[in-house]
């Protein structure tokens, strides 16, 4: 059957059916493209752990978390500030960065923006770049094509439509229009992907590894005695630990709360309300 001989809704869910299939068949193939490499890095700092699964401001909410609790960093009222001025039990780079950022009283998310704190992540972008983890300059390159063969397959599907649609006047395309407008967006998000088939694998392959950690979690205790509070949450993030057994997370990074219920109610409203907008059945031309 031609799908262009399709109208209204049944247009539109097959052009939605091709967006997903057509995207995660791109997912895969970076997966696929981009192996991992032979000289893998060792996965014995969490901070780079953190920063390869979410980005410099998550390797360094970690840090931050793993100096309060090994008490490098300490609590003046609701702000925290460096224990003293000697670091010598700072270990890494971005340890002793994120001290210094501290090293007057301010709020937990002061190092996030710190500019010290910052570059001490550069070390761990290039290692992990280079390493072929993260994209860099040449991968984002490579996917140019096979992205650029995807916006071709979504962006003249919908562009072929609405010509056939208005050629036989019908001019009620524009939700057609906002999917392929929503689709580009995402496939430039897929292209800007932090990391790389590998890295992804990587991360992931690092969850399972610790997955008996996690399941401890609620067993750990703070004090900064082992690594094994940086390890989790450099695998897993700060939400891997309860608010309960470890208050200071809260209270340095506090965590903003939901009303679900009321996310439901709008989520209905606008379905109803899509579904009375565009009722006769000609959204997709």
């Amino acid at each position: 059957m031609n799908p262009f001989a399709l109208h209204g809704f049944s247009f539109l869910f097959f052009y939605i059916g091709l967006g997903v299939v057509t995207l995660v068949a791109l997912r895969y193939w970076f997966r696929i493209s981009e192996p991992a490499p032979s000289d893998m890095p060792r996965f014995n700092d969490p901070y780079l752990i953190a920063y390869l699964r979410g980005g410099e401001e998550e390797a360094i909410r970690v840090t931050t978390i793993s100096l309060a609790d090994r008490g490098l960093l300490v609590f003046e009222g609701d702000q925290l500030k460096r224990a003293s001025n000697d670091r010598d039990l700072a270990q890494r780079d971005i340890e002793r960065a994120v001290l210094q950022a501290f090293a007057k009283p301010a709020s937990g998310s002061a190092a996030l923006t710190d500019k010290g704190a910052r570059r001490a992540c550069e070390a761990y972008k290039k290692a992990l770049i280079k390493t072929g983890l993260m994209a860099g300059p040449a991968v984002y390159s490579k996917r140019l094509v096979s992205v650029g063969v995807a916006a071709v397959i979504l962006m003249g599907t919908a562009g072929y439509k609405v010509q056939l649609a208005l050629s036989q006047g019908r001019h009620n395309v524009g939700f057609l229009i906002m999917l392929a407008l929503l689709f580009a967006a995402i496939l430039i998000g897929v292209w800007r992907m932090r990391r790389t088939g590998a890295g992804d694998a990587a991360v992931a392959d690092m969850k399972q590894l610790f997955k008996r950690l996690k399941d401890r979690a609620k067993t750990l205790k703070s004090g900064g005695q082992t690594n094994e509070l940086a390890m989790l949450l450099g695998v897993f993030g700060l939400t891997a630990l309860s608010a309960s057994a470890f208050p200071m997370i809260d209270r340095i990074y506090p965590t903003p709360r939901a009303d679900s219920g009321s996310s439901c109610s709008s989520s209905s409203s606008c379905s109803s309300s899509c579904g009375g907008g565009c009722g006769g059945g000609g959204c997709g031309g």
